[in-house]
């Protein structure tokens, strides 16, 4: 079996949609280590078992989409230049 290069690899936007306010502080550092800062952020990881795992712990509090891999480097575009736009207001 051949292991899929990164850049061929389906990748997942996750995006924070609650608040972590109230939840139990396990819960809050799970989002916190898929790299979710606050309410509507988002973050692209790659599509595993690990990911998947995280995201089912904590689906309350989250959304996610699919994005294949030809999409994924326009993705990752978007996403960057949407953090550093809202960073200093």
């Amino acid at each position: 079996m051949v292991a899929q290069d990164s850049s061929q690899q389906d990748m997942i936007a996750i995006t924070q949609r609650r608040s972590v306010i109230g939840q139990p502080l396990r819960m809050r550092r799970l989002v916190q280590s898929l790299g979710l800062r606050r309410t509507n952020h988002r973050v692209i990881k790659k599509d595993n078992n690990c990911t998947r795992g995280m995201i089912n712990k904590a689906i309350h509090l989250l959304s996610y989409e699919l994005l294949p891999a030809n999409e994924n480097e326009q993705d990752k575009q978007r996403a960057k230049q949407t953090d550093t736009t809202g960073a200093g207001q």
